[in-house]
């Protein structure tokens, strides 16, 4: 799930058929490390709200936000940002 690739890949291939790889160009990036943090943020509010409720519960819906991970950028010391 995710963006996150390991091992040999080509992350270019990957991504070839996914139809918003433009918006994912990290080619100006250098790649540090890979660290995966689960934020807790307030999500017994956000999974308990009326409008998230009535989402869920819509079929067209259905199956495209059972599992959610987020990546941040973080820039390092060498990193152009």
């Amino acid at each position: 799930q995710g963006l996150l690739f390991a091992g040999a890949r080509d992350p270019a291939a990957d991504l070839a058929d996914f139809p918003l790889a433009a918006d994912y160009d990290f080619s100006g990036y250098v790649f540090e490390k890979a660290t995966i943090d689960e934020l807790p943020f307030n999500w017994k509010a956000f999974l308990e709200h009326p409008t998230w409720k009535r989402l869920f519960a819509d079929p067209q819906y259905a199956e495209t936000v059972s599992k959610i991970t987020s990546r941040f950028l973080v820039p390092t010391g060498y990193s152009q940002i």
